[in-house]
């Protein structure tokens, strides 16, 4: 059986839409199979995804827990928990104030 899998930025669902931070979207599709055979959840491969992309540096760590539907604290346990290190730099930081001052943070 062939399904489409879609992921989205700060939800899961069953089937995943895959929306990327600047607005494009990209569907692709995972067969039953291929999910049984690596053994991995939705959620977890919500996850794998986006630490694959952090790690690369294509995604901040706000995009990052964004992705995977957490806060940045959570995210970081889970890197921690990997042994992979934070890279944060000043646009970071920026990106980070932005988002602050956008949620009314004091």
């Amino acid at each position: 059986m062939i399904r489409e899998v879609k992921i989205s930025p700060s939800s899961i669902y069953h089937d995943y839409l895959i929306s990327f931070i600047n607005n494009r979207n990209m569907s692709i599709v995972i067969t039953d199979e291929v999910l049984q055979t690596i053994q991995i959840s939705d959620k977890e491969l919500v996850q794998e995804i986006a630490i694959l992309l952090f790690e690369q540096e294509r995604f901040t760590l706000g995009q990052a827990s964004h992705f995977v539907g957490i806060n940045q604290i959570e995210f970081q346990r889970l890197l921690a928990s990997r042994k992979i290190p934070i890279h944060y730099d000043i646009a970071e930081f920026r990106e980070d104030v932005k988002s602050l001052k956008a949620n009314n943070w004091r």
